[in-house]
């Protein structure tokens, strides 16, 4: 009888012992990937933030300076998908900037690996101001 209680006393603690490993390795996982993920994430908002800046340059050099037609439909989703922009490539990432012809917004994509970020920024008095996230 008691052989039996201590067999069934070692698959309970080992179940648990397994349980709780796997447990430990999903949460170990799950913040590896998150911290990834945001990693990335703040590489492209640097990207996009740089791009502002560029595309600052850009208009005190030519104020009429614009790369696209004016556009009615989603910003984010043009802006990323089909706009034309001015594309810099660099080792990993890449910003695209984007001003429509005759508007004061500038808007800035930065992308690095699978993540991406979209800035806009409008411009007055030489310089871009209200900068933020779309």
């Amino acid at each position: 009888m008691s052989r039996g209680v201590a067999l069934l006393m070692v698959i309970v603690i080992g179940g648990t012992i397994l349980s709780l490993g796997v447990i430990a390795t999903r949460i170990v996982y799950n913040n590896l990937w998150t911290s990834q993920a945001m990693l990335l994430k703040e590489k492209s908002y640097w990207l996009a933030s740089g791009g502002l800046e560029w595309g600052e340059a850009s208009l005190k050099t030519n104020p009429d300076w614009f790369t696209d037609l004016p556009v009615l439909t989603n910003k984010k989703e043009w802006l990323v998908k089909t706009a034309i922009g001015e594309t810099i490539v660099l080792a990993n990432g890449q910003v695209k900037v984007v001003r429509e012809k005759g508007s004061k917004l500038v808007y800035s994509v930065g992308s690095f690996a699978s993540a991406r970020v979209v800035m806009s920024g409008e411009f007055s008095a030489g310089k871009i101001e209200r900068k933020r996230e779309i």
